[in-house]
């Protein structure tokens, strides 16, 4: 399976192009920034869309915002 890496804000967003889980869409949230890292649960942080993957995106950017501020 083909992962997408999508930066945002100096944290990572990655996902599969294609769903692996029939009822839903799962996108992992991570940082290598160790002073952004510990504003994650446990270092990183799933976030799952059941309608599309672009709600599962926009999840994780909308953790994203709401520890740095609006961009």
């Amino acid at each position: 399976m083909e992962m997408v890496t999508e930066e945002y804000r100096g944290f990572v967003i990655t996902y599969t192009r294609v769903r692996v889980d029939a009822a839903r869409w799962i996108v992992n949230l991570s940082s290598d920034d160790s002073h952004l890292k510990v504003q994650l649960r446990g270092g990183k942080e799933v976030y799952t869309g059941h309608r599309s993957l672009e709600g599962a995106i926009g999840r994780a950017k909308t953790r994203v915002d709401g520890i740095l501020g609006p961009a």
